[in-house]
């Protein structure tokens, strides 16, 4: 590379790089910076993440991240837009309308930008909603999914006097970002008394920061998600499994078996600065690791040594750490941080990193095995800190696939939110009369709903065989993922407390109106993915093999029948141990349902299911239907065989 790109590189803005968008404001007289953020999943509106005491609170930079995806003129994305409406919509090629061509491509002032969520792959937009309450003529900042129409195009335009429209745009430099829909600024609100974004007529500065451009393939990178392995063993880092109880959550082990494909092994590298955060990992280089499905992070604490603490608790002074080629030669690090990608150092799969703890200088070693935990077999090693440790420390490092990584930031999210809405529905229980009802998440939880029964749908039926079948392989693996993490065991609870209600009436005088209007809808969401955590996977059905009369004792509920056909149609479909132990009682209840609902196609799908297994009739259940459906024959449809003879 030449002397000149390189210094392109890392002056100007291109496509392609990934950036954060901050700014600062002054509330309650605290100066502020803060980065544009964004969840994606169950919340599309943007929100601030603050990064003003990063020392001692680290922020979440993996939902602040974004793909500058494309740069085009006006002129040339006007003509886009119009061509794509007189095509009907079709996806048209970017790179045709842009006048620089395809690659890396300098962005310049004046030109308009396509932002990409990296977490999500959704794009920054101006949505058609409005939240504010102080200022009537602006539109909320979110995601829309795709890159369709000219809601999620942005002008930049020069802050400085000293630049104008044509030039470079170069890093560090304050912007001001338009959208071309509603021509109005992307703007940081502060009148209602907490922080806001929305596109507004008020101008806000902001700066892009670059996180990452042009990272060389295998090698380590800040923001990646990865495993770290005990050398060339197969055990690997990970916190003890959540069931054994919230104490036990930040213990910390070198553990083998299955959990080395399981989200609960993933840890995210978050270096210390913001700017080329995600520039190649260097010897030596400071970083925090963040376990990705609780939020927490690794750190040296003065009661249980290593361990797990909440991010409000992950300072610099406990929670940092580095890799280092050896024990004996430490690298030196340089003083000021380095502007750019840097040298690719270590390397996936080949590099020996040993771990070690930045303020107190001990080595990430493993303690004696536990002779119980021997004797039944168990296959982990408590990780500590210690001044020397072993010979054999050095942990080799795995990425984890886009998809895994997504998944798993997807569990941290939708638990923490499905945990406090049980929360709120138990406090419901104790809440004295009179008192007002807790605020529940009930918008929060139903668009998470949605989502989440999108993420986990089957892909069409039209497409060619080998596709259809990797995709159906990768919906399975995140089916599992979910389930391994206790994702069925939280939309259960959920459906458990609900189900304490009888009616909407009875929910809303315990939660509130809006609580009641948007009971029938949650509990039938619940079900609804609780069908599609299971569908087409049987392991995650053959769980409820031994919950069939659980099951079958919802059939009641008018209010989510629908969904809870469903469930059972995937149990029985994809667990024909199911088969066996289903009795008259059951077959009874469903058969019931035809009273309550007529002639629904769901019921007689599950009952279909009960006749025959793996093309075998299963002659017990067959006589069980018949007997109890045939008599009444008011229900169905039915021919007969006569002798009917005619001569002319």
């Amino acid at each position: 590379m030449a002397e000149g790109e390189g210094e392109d590189d890392v002056q100007f803005l291109r496509t392609d790089d990934e950036v954060v968008l901050q700014c600062t404001t002054t509330l309650l007289k605290e100066q502020l910076k803060l980065c544009l953020s964004v969840e994606g999943f169950g919340n599309r509106l943007c929100s601030l993440e603050p990064t003003s005491n990063a020392q001692n609170v680290p922020p979440d930079l993996a939902v602040c991240c974004f793909v500058l995806e494309q740069s085009l003129s006006v002129r040339a994305l006007q003509e886009m837009l119009a061509n794509s409406s007189d095509m009907g919509g079709e996806g048209v090629d970017l790179d045709k309308w842009s006048s620089q061509g395809g690659g890396h491509r300098t962005l310049l002032y004046g030109h308009a930008i396509l932002l990409r969520h990296s977490h999500s792959g959704m794009y920054l937009s101006c949505l058609t909603t409005s939240r504010s309450v102080t200022d009537k003529l602006a539109f909320d900042v979110g995601l829309q999914k795709d890159a369709a129409g000219e809601a999620c195009w942005w002008t930049m335009h020069p802050a400085s006097k000293q630049r104008s429209e044509g030039e470079k745009v170069r890093v560090g430099d304050d912007l001001i970002l338009v959208s071309v829909s509603s021509e109005r600024y992307l703007h940081l609100s502060t009148a209602s008394g907490e922080l806001q974004v929305d596109a507004s007529f008020m101008q806000t500065l902001w700066n892009m920061n670059p996180i990452c451009s042009g990272s060389e393939e295998g090698y380590v990178t800040g923001g990646h998600v990865m495993r770290l392995f005990h050398g060339h063993m197969d055990e690997c880092l990970t916190p003890t499994a959540p069931e054994q109880g919230e104490e036990r959550s930040s213990v910390v082990n070198y553990e083998g078996g299955a959990v080395c494909a399981h989200a609960r092994s993933l840890w995210r590298l978050e270096p210390l600065r913001i700017s080329w955060s995600g520039s190649h990992l260097r010897w030596g280089q400071p970083f925090r690791l963040r376990h990705v499905t609780t939020g927490r992070y690794l750190a040296l604490t003065e009661t249980a040594g290593l361990a797990m603490v909440e991010a409000s608790a992950a300072n610099t002074r406990v929670a940092t750490f580095c890799f280092r080629a050896s024990k004996e030669k430490l690298e030196t690090t340089p003083k000021r941080d380095i502007e750019g990608m840097g040298p690719p150092e270590i390397k996936y799969g080949e590099s020996l990193c040993f771990l070690q703890h930045g303020n107190s200088g001990l080595w990430v070693t493993y303690a004696a095995p536990d002779p119980k935990a021997q004797r039944l077999g168990l296959l982990k090693r408590k990780a500590i800190l210690h001044q020397e440790g072993h010979m054999d420390d050095a942990l080799t490092l795995t990425r984890s696939q886009h998809q895994e990584s997504q998944a798993a930031r997807m569990v941290f999210s939708t638990t923490g939110l499905y945990g406090t809405f049980i929360r709120s529905l138990d406090s419901l229980q104790g809440r004295p009369r009179g008192s007002p009802p807790p605020a529940l998440p009930i918008a929060a939880v139903i668009l998470s709903l949605r989502d989440l029964i999108g993420y986990f749908e089957p892909p069409p039926p039209e497409l060619r065989h080998e596709q259809r079948q990797g995709r159906l392989r990768a919906l399975r693996a995140r089916q599992s993922l979910f389930q391994q993490e206790g994702m069925l065991t939280l939309v259960l609870s959920c459906i458990d407390r609900l189900s304490a209600y009888s009616t909407a009436a009875q929910f809303g005088e315990a939660a509130g109106e809006e609580a009641a209007a948007a009971w029938k809808e949650i509990v039938n969401l619940l079900y609804e993915l609780l069908a599609s955590l299971i569908r087409g996977n049987r392991a995650n059905c053959a769980l409820f093999s031994t919950n069939l009369d659980w099951l079958v004792s919802k059939l009641d509920r008018l209010e989510a029948s629908s969904g809870i056909l469903e469930v059972l149609y995937c149990v029985l479909i994809e667990s024909p141990e199911v088969l066996n132990i289903i009795q008259e009682n059951h077959i009874k209840s469903i058969i019931s349902l035809l009273d309550k609902h007529g002639r629904n196609h769901k019921v007689l799908d599950v009952l279909c299911s009960l006749c025959v297994c793996n093309a075998v009739a299963v002659r017990s259940n067959q006589n069980l239907i018949t007997e109890n459906l045939l008599p009444r024959r008011d229900l169905l449809l039915q021919t007969g065989m006569i002798n009917y003879v005619t001569s002319s």
